[in-house]
């Protein structure tokens, strides 16, 4: 392993440095007319840091596969995996040395060399056959595009101008087709994906979800007990903790910041059925769960940047995620809805709460009956414009592949709060669609009417019955 880790080691730096080096003078001789040569050496400096990316995020969960591999009595896969981990790592030195001598067509068969050594290491690691089918496919066609991109520098240098574009092009067409495939091979830091793998039962939940409502209420209470099935039937299926609280969890300020307090409480190990969760879900007791075969962990890794960006310091990792809310004719907006809440365990995430909680009793966040102020929403709102947190991310209701927190709600008449509410303006990515992650009955009135029915209903309720009837059933497989 110190071999390997040497080799790693000095491939990692050279790569890093001439990358960087390499890219940034291949601006400079584009901006300055020289278009070939600079063409060449930034596309020879993005290959150089994407080699580094994968040394730095690969080399840890190979070295920890090869000493389980041996305390477990696996010397043979230990040692084949030793074999092609030297592989990988001499091919990558070799072709940073071949690339710094200006032979770039060796340093791309060597960088090759490296990429099958390194599926090779894919290949040994896993029992899985098809992901050493696909380790060895992904890793295959990668080689085959880079030495099309190889041979089209070549053509550019004897100037065949036409014909060395169009290689250029189209292996860097196959570098990009091949990477949906490989990143559905790989999982962050490059473990390999389970496939088909079974739903994980911890015995330490990982993942804790919970709601809180009062019981002062008696049809509210009704209601809430519905939609809190609903959690707990997701809960249950995805192995996940979930706890329902009766009781305002931020005494002495009103309930609707007993999000927050009961966040922290979780975060503080508080929570004796979760007492060390790497993630905290918020759900309000309007919101469900509509397509039970997403799981957290998805939702998560999609709004979390690659970890080589996180490695470069181009982006940080979230910590407390929400979505963004809609913009109404209500008289008030906010940058985010809290309606669904991802905290993260950890230090940002317990201060970003913390000075949220500390606003629970300024007059500007109590009013009631959401009459003039969104409470703890627009206590965040007004938290984040003044102070703005890396920690937290502001995502899309319908951002990357799930839909998340989005509305389901029609115009209405508010008897109790004596208003008509007009939700006619809400732009289609807030609304809820079939197959939409979780989805949320929100600003619906618990007495109100519609127009031409004088009739005073509890259309809170109607709504989520009806949106219970739109979720997804859960998938056997």
């Amino acid at each position: 392993m110190n071999y390997i880790s040497g080799f790693v080691s000095k491939a990692d730096a050279l790569c890093k440095m001439a990358g960087l080096g390499f890219a940034i003078q291949g601006v400079r001789d584009i901006c300055s007319g020289q278009v070939v040569s600079g063409a060449k050496e930034v596309l020879g400096g993005l290959t150089l840091i994407k080699l580094q990316e994968t040394l730095s995020g690969q080399i840890g969960w190979i070295g920890s596969t090869v000493t389980a591999g041996v305390q477990q009595g696996r010397r043979m896969q230990g040692a084949l995996l030793s074999g092609a981990g030297v592989v990988a790592t001499e091919g990558a030195y070799d072709a940073v040395s071949a690339y710094r001598g200006g032979n770039a067509f060796r340093a791309i068969q060597s960088a090759c060399r490296s990429a099958l050594g390194f599926a090779g290491a894919v290949a040994i690691a896993s029992v899985d056959s098809q992901i050493v089918d696909l380790a060895y496919q992904t890793m295959l066609f990668t080689c085959i595009s880079a030495q099309t991109i190889g041979s089209g520098i070549t053509d550019l240098k004897n100037k065949k101008i036409a014909l060395g574009s169009s290689k250029i092009l189209l292996g860097s067409a196959g570098m990009l087709g091949v990477g949906s495939l490989a990143y559905s091979l790989f999982a962050e830091e490059g473990r390999p994906v389970q496939i088909a793998a079974e739903k994980p039962q911890p015995k330490d939940p990982e993942i804790c979800i919970f709601t809180s409502y009062t019981t002062d209420d008696p049809e509210r209470l009704k209601m809430s007990r519905f939609v809190a099935k609903n959690h707990q039937e997701y809960a249950k299926a995805q192995g996940y903790d979930y706890r329902v609280f009766e009781e305002n969890l931020a005494p002495g300020s009103l309930p609707y910041w007993s999000k927050i307090g009961g966040t922290i409480k979780y975060l503080n190990g508080e929570v004796s059925s979760c007492p060390n969760p790497k993630w905290v879900v918020w759900l309000d007791d309007d919101a469900l769960f509509t397509n039970p075969n997403i799981r957290v962990e998805e939702v998560i890794t999609d709004h979390t940047p690659h970890f080589s960006l996180r490695a470069l310091g181009l982006a940080s990792e979230p910590h407390v995620i929400v979505t963004k809310d809609a913009v109404s004719d209500l008289g008030w907006t906010t940058s985010l809805n809290t309606g669904v809440l991802f905290a993260r365990n950890s230090e940002e995430s317990r201060e970003v709460m913390g000075k949220l909680y500390e606003m629970r009793f300024d007059p500007a966040y109590n009013c009631p009956e959401q009459k003039g102020c969104l409470h703890e929403q627009e206590a965040f709102h007004d938290l984040l414009q003044g102070e703005p947190m890396d920690a937290v991310e502001i995502i899309e209701q319908r951002g990357h592949r799930f839909g998340i927190n989005t509305f389901e709600r029609y115009n209405h008449f508010d008897d109790k709060r004596d208003m008509y509410l007009d939700y006619s303006s809400d732009p289609w990515r807030n609304r809820f669609h079939k197959g939409d992650f979780i989805a949320q009955c929100t600003g619906m009135a618990v007495e109100g009417h519609t127009w031409g029915d004088e009739r005073v209903r509890n259309l809170r309720r109607e709504c989520i019955e009806e949106l219970q009837k739109k979720a997804l059933p859960l998938s056997d497989y």
